[in-house]
Protein backbone atom coordinates (compact mmCIF):
# COMPACT_ATOMS: atom_id res chain seq x y z
CA UNK A 1 0.00 0.00 0.00
CA UNK A 2 1.18 3.66 -0.93
CA UNK A 3 -0.11 6.26 1.82
CA UNK A 4 0.55 9.96 0.59
CA UNK A 5 0.63 12.43 3.39
CA UNK A 6 2.15 10.93 6.24
CA UNK A 7 0.35 13.27 8.69
CA UNK A 8 -2.15 12.91 12.01
CA UNK A 9 -4.55 10.83 9.59
CA UNK A 10 -2.00 9.55 7.00
CA UNK A 11 0.66 8.86 9.72
CA UNK A 12 -2.26 6.74 12.06
CA UNK A 13 -3.29 4.99 9.02
CA UNK A 14 -0.14 3.53 7.96
CA UNK A 15 0.73 2.74 11.85
CA UNK A 16 -3.03 1.26 12.02
CA UNK A 17 -2.01 -0.74 8.65
CA UNK A 18 1.49 -2.00 10.21
CA UNK A 19 -0.37 -3.08 13.25
CA UNK A 20 -2.86 -5.24 11.40
CA UNK A 21 -0.14 -6.66 8.69
CA UNK A 22 3.34 -6.81 10.25
CA UNK A 23 4.75 -7.95 6.73
CA UNK A 24 2.76 -4.97 4.31
CA UNK A 25 4.96 -3.33 2.32
CA UNK A 26 4.14 0.10 3.11
CA UNK A 27 5.08 3.08 0.82
CA UNK A 28 4.85 7.05 2.31
CA UNK A 29 5.50 9.80 0.03
CA UNK A 30 5.24 13.76 1.71
CA UNK A 31 7.24 16.55 1.84
CA UNK A 32 10.75 16.28 2.93
CA UNK A 33 10.39 17.98 6.26
CA UNK A 34 7.47 15.51 7.26
CA UNK A 35 9.37 12.05 6.36
CA UNK A 36 12.08 13.96 8.81
CA UNK A 37 9.45 13.57 11.51
CA UNK A 38 11.15 11.13 14.33
CA UNK A 39 9.75 7.77 13.24
CA UNK A 40 8.41 8.16 9.97
CA UNK A 41 11.37 6.54 8.29
CA UNK A 42 11.21 3.01 10.61
CA UNK A 43 7.56 2.91 10.26
CA UNK A 44 7.21 2.66 6.19
CA UNK A 45 9.45 0.14 3.58
CA UNK A 46 10.06 3.42 1.28
CA UNK A 47 9.95 6.87 2.04
CA UNK A 48 10.29 9.63 -1.06
CA UNK A 49 9.34 13.07 -1.44
CA UNK A 50 6.29 13.90 -3.38
CA UNK A 51 7.97 16.18 -5.72
CA UNK A 52 9.06 12.83 -7.47
CA UNK A 53 6.22 11.82 -9.18
CA UNK A 54 7.69 8.63 -11.75
CA UNK A 55 9.01 7.21 -8.58
CA UNK A 56 5.28 7.63 -7.35
CA UNK A 57 3.55 6.35 -10.82
CA UNK A 58 5.71 3.05 -10.11
CA UNK A 59 4.91 3.12 -6.18
CA UNK A 60 0.99 3.59 -7.08
CA UNK A 61 1.64 0.73 -9.77
CA UNK A 62 2.97 -2.00 -7.54
CA UNK A 63 0.11 -1.24 -4.40
CA UNK A 64 -3.01 -2.83 -4.22
CA UNK A 65 -4.25 0.56 -2.21
CA UNK A 66 -3.32 4.13 -2.88
CA UNK A 67 -4.25 6.03 0.68
CA UNK A 68 -4.31 10.18 -0.50
CA UNK A 69 -3.95 12.02 2.95
CA UNK A 70 -3.59 15.71 2.00
CA UNK A 71 -5.47 18.41 1.75
CA UNK A 72 -8.19 18.84 -1.03
CA UNK A 73 -6.91 20.38 -3.78
CA UNK A 74 -3.87 18.01 -3.48
CA UNK A 75 -5.89 15.15 -3.33
CA UNK A 76 -7.33 16.42 -6.88
CA UNK A 77 -4.08 16.79 -8.43
CA UNK A 78 -2.75 13.25 -7.00
CA UNK A 79 -5.86 11.38 -8.33
CA UNK A 80 -5.75 10.79 -11.77
CA UNK A 81 -2.22 9.06 -11.66
CA UNK A 82 -3.26 7.26 -9.06
CA UNK A 83 -6.15 5.75 -10.79
CA UNK A 84 -3.80 5.29 -13.85
CA UNK A 85 -2.13 3.06 -11.75
CA UNK A 86 -4.92 0.08 -11.31
CA UNK A 87 -4.88 0.37 -7.75
CA UNK A 88 -7.73 0.95 -5.84
CA UNK A 89 -7.71 4.94 -4.61
CA UNK A 90 -9.32 6.02 -1.55
CA UNK A 91 -8.98 9.51 0.25
CA UNK A 92 -9.55 11.37 3.92
CA UNK A 93 -10.56 14.72 1.87
CA UNK A 94 -12.85 17.23 4.35
CA UNK A 95 -14.96 17.51 1.82
CA UNK A 96 -16.56 14.76 -0.56
CA UNK A 97 -17.97 16.33 -4.17
CA UNK A 98 -15.40 18.29 -5.75
CA UNK A 99 -12.64 15.43 -5.00
CA UNK A 100 -15.32 13.02 -6.03
CA UNK A 101 -15.76 15.07 -9.67
CA UNK A 102 -12.70 14.85 -10.42
CA UNK A 103 -11.98 11.30 -10.02
CA UNK A 104 -14.91 11.21 -12.94
CA UNK A 105 -12.17 12.76 -15.56
CA UNK A 106 -10.53 9.07 -14.81
CA UNK A 107 -11.75 6.47 -16.69
CA UNK A 108 -11.14 4.05 -13.84
CA UNK A 109 -13.45 6.70 -11.78
CA UNK A 110 -15.54 3.74 -10.22
CA UNK A 111 -12.57 2.51 -8.34
CA UNK A 112 -12.22 5.28 -6.28
CA UNK A 113 -14.14 5.09 -2.54
CA UNK A 114 -14.29 8.83 -1.65
CA UNK A 115 -13.59 8.55 2.15
CA UNK A 116 -13.29 10.61 5.53
CA UNK A 117 -12.60 9.40 8.91
CA UNK A 118 -14.20 11.67 11.24
CA UNK A 119 -11.49 10.89 13.75
CA UNK A 120 -8.61 13.88 14.75
CA UNK A 121 -7.71 15.68 17.75
CA UNK A 122 -8.35 18.93 19.12
CA UNK A 123 -5.82 20.92 20.33
CA UNK A 124 -2.30 19.40 21.90
CA UNK A 125 0.27 17.44 20.68
CA UNK A 126 -0.78 15.69 17.05
CA UNK A 127 0.89 12.67 16.67
CA UNK A 128 -0.05 10.05 14.79
CA UNK A 129 -1.39 6.96 16.35
CA UNK A 130 -2.80 3.22 15.70
CA UNK A 131 -5.48 3.66 17.53
CA UNK A 132 -6.76 6.89 16.13
CA UNK A 133 -9.57 6.14 14.21
CA UNK A 134 -10.99 3.32 17.07
CA UNK A 135 -14.80 3.11 17.55
CA UNK A 136 -15.10 6.24 15.07
CA UNK A 137 -16.96 6.83 12.08
CA UNK A 138 -15.33 6.22 9.05
CA UNK A 139 -17.36 8.02 6.07
CA UNK A 140 -17.58 6.31 2.90
CA UNK A 141 -19.41 7.19 -0.90
CA UNK A 142 -20.60 4.74 -2.92
CA UNK A 143 -22.14 6.26 -5.76
CA UNK A 144 -20.98 4.80 -8.59
CA UNK A 145 -18.52 3.01 -7.17
CA UNK A 146 -17.14 -0.74 -8.23
CA UNK A 147 -19.02 -3.04 -5.67
CA UNK A 148 -15.72 -4.76 -5.11
CA UNK A 149 -13.60 -1.80 -4.85
CA UNK A 150 -15.94 -0.52 -1.35
CA UNK A 151 -16.67 -3.92 -0.36
CA UNK A 152 -12.72 -3.60 0.20
CA UNK A 153 -12.43 -0.24 1.84
CA UNK A 154 -15.29 -1.43 4.43
CA UNK A 155 -13.56 -4.02 5.09
CA UNK A 156 -10.32 -2.63 5.67
CA UNK A 157 -12.22 0.53 7.66
CA UNK A 158 -13.45 -2.69 9.85
CA UNK A 159 -9.67 -3.71 10.53
CA UNK A 160 -8.23 -0.84 11.55
CA UNK A 161 -11.40 -0.32 14.24
CA UNK A 162 -13.14 2.21 12.71
CA UNK A 163 -17.47 1.96 11.92
CA UNK A 164 -17.96 2.51 8.00
CA UNK A 165 -20.92 4.94 7.54
CA UNK A 166 -22.17 5.30 3.80
CA UNK A 167 -23.60 8.37 2.55
CA UNK A 168 -23.80 10.13 -0.47
CA UNK A 169 -20.74 12.79 -1.31
CA UNK A 170 -23.51 15.40 -0.95
CA UNK A 171 -25.41 14.42 2.19
CA UNK A 172 -21.57 14.30 3.58
CA UNK A 173 -20.81 17.80 2.84
CA UNK A 174 -23.91 18.67 4.14
CA UNK A 175 -23.43 17.03 7.49
CA UNK A 176 -19.74 18.01 7.54
CA UNK A 177 -21.11 21.83 6.96
CA UNK A 178 -22.98 21.49 10.51
CA UNK A 179 -20.26 19.29 12.65
CA UNK A 180 -17.43 20.77 11.47
CA UNK A 181 -17.08 24.10 9.20
CA UNK A 182 -19.85 26.13 10.73
CA UNK A 183 -18.95 24.73 14.07
CA UNK A 184 -15.02 26.08 13.89
CA UNK A 185 -16.99 29.68 12.40
CA UNK A 186 -18.44 30.01 15.30
CA UNK A 187 -16.19 28.88 17.92
CA UNK A 188 -14.03 31.36 15.89
CA UNK A 189 -16.59 34.01 16.09
CA UNK A 190 -16.54 33.39 19.70
CA UNK A 191 -13.04 33.23 20.94
CA UNK A 192 -12.74 36.78 18.81
CA UNK A 193 -15.96 38.53 21.16
CA UNK A 194 -14.35 36.86 24.08
CA UNK A 195 -10.79 39.17 22.94
CA UNK A 196 -12.09 41.86 22.33
CA UNK A 197 -14.62 41.86 25.54
CA UNK A 198 -11.07 41.52 27.58
CA UNK A 199 -13.24 38.39 28.62
CA UNK A 200 -10.36 35.96 28.46
CA UNK A 201 -8.45 36.88 31.61
CA UNK A 202 -12.09 35.58 33.28
CA UNK A 203 -12.09 32.40 30.68
CA UNK A 204 -13.16 29.10 32.57
CA UNK A 205 -13.24 25.35 31.35
CA UNK A 206 -16.39 26.15 28.88
CA UNK A 207 -14.03 28.59 26.82
CA UNK A 208 -10.86 26.51 26.97
CA UNK A 209 -12.85 24.05 25.74
CA UNK A 210 -14.13 26.18 23.06
CA UNK A 211 -10.61 27.39 21.94
CA UNK A 212 -9.64 23.73 20.94
CA UNK A 213 -12.10 24.15 18.27
CA UNK A 214 -11.36 27.73 17.12
CA UNK A 215 -9.02 28.94 14.25
CA UNK A 216 -7.05 26.69 12.30
CA UNK A 217 -4.23 26.42 9.59
CA UNK A 218 -5.13 29.20 6.77
CA UNK A 219 -3.84 26.73 4.16
CA UNK A 220 -5.78 23.51 4.51
CA UNK A 221 -8.84 25.52 5.30
CA UNK A 222 -9.14 27.90 3.01
CA UNK A 223 -9.69 24.78 0.57
CA UNK A 224 -12.27 23.63 3.02
CA UNK A 225 -14.52 26.69 3.46
CA UNK A 226 -14.23 27.05 -0.54
CA UNK A 227 -14.92 23.44 -1.52
CA UNK A 228 -18.30 23.59 0.58
CA UNK A 229 -19.52 27.45 0.76
CA UNK A 230 -23.15 26.65 -0.22
CA UNK A 231 -23.43 24.14 2.44
CA UNK A 232 -21.95 26.15 5.30
CA UNK A 233 -23.66 29.48 4.55
CA UNK A 234 -27.16 27.52 4.94
CA UNK A 235 -25.53 26.22 8.34
CA UNK A 236 -24.66 29.60 9.73
CA UNK A 237 -27.76 30.73 8.48
CA UNK A 238 -29.63 28.11 10.80
CA UNK A 239 -27.34 28.93 13.80
CA UNK A 240 -28.25 32.72 13.09
CA UNK A 241 -31.72 32.22 13.27
CA UNK A 242 -31.84 30.09 16.46
CA UNK A 243 -29.19 32.48 17.76
CA UNK A 244 -30.98 35.79 17.07
CA UNK A 245 -34.06 34.29 18.55
CA UNK A 246 -32.32 34.29 21.87
CA UNK A 247 -30.70 37.63 21.62
CA UNK A 248 -34.25 38.95 21.22
CA UNK A 249 -35.73 37.88 23.79
CA UNK A 250 -32.84 38.25 25.99
CA UNK A 251 -33.14 42.18 25.25
CA UNK A 252 -36.49 41.87 26.71
CA UNK A 253 -35.93 40.21 29.62
CA UNK A 254 -37.10 37.17 29.01
CA UNK A 255 -35.39 33.47 28.32
CA UNK A 256 -38.00 30.80 27.12
CA UNK A 257 -36.17 30.54 23.58
CA UNK A 258 -32.34 30.38 25.42
CA UNK A 259 -33.65 27.37 27.81
CA UNK A 260 -35.34 25.92 24.86
CA UNK A 261 -32.26 25.81 22.77
CA UNK A 262 -30.45 23.85 26.04
CA UNK A 263 -33.45 21.64 26.49
CA UNK A 264 -32.86 20.56 22.70
CA UNK A 265 -29.18 20.37 22.89
CA UNK A 266 -29.08 18.38 25.85
CA UNK A 267 -31.34 15.60 23.55
CA UNK A 268 -29.25 15.82 20.80
CA UNK A 269 -26.17 15.33 22.65
CA UNK A 270 -27.57 12.43 24.39
CA UNK A 271 -28.23 11.08 21.01
CA UNK A 272 -24.60 11.24 19.98
CA UNK A 273 -23.32 9.53 22.89
CA UNK A 274 -25.52 6.39 22.52
CA UNK A 275 -24.64 6.65 18.63
CA UNK A 276 -20.87 6.55 19.73
CA UNK A 277 -21.85 3.70 22.08
CA UNK A 278 -23.21 1.56 19.35
CA UNK A 279 -26.95 1.84 21.14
Amino acid sequence: MTVVGLGLIGGSFARALRACWPRLRLVGIDRPEALAAPGVRELVDEAFDAEQRARAQAAFTASDLVFLATPIDTIQGWLGDALASGALVSDCGSTKRVIARTALESPRARYFVPGHPMAGVSGGAKRPSASLFERQPWVLCPEGVEPVALAALDALVRRVGARPVLMSAADHDRAVAVSSHAARLVASALMVVSGERQALSAAGPALEQLSRFAGGDADVWAHILASNTDEIASALEEVIVRLRHCAEELAQGTTRHSLELMHLADEARARLEASRRGE
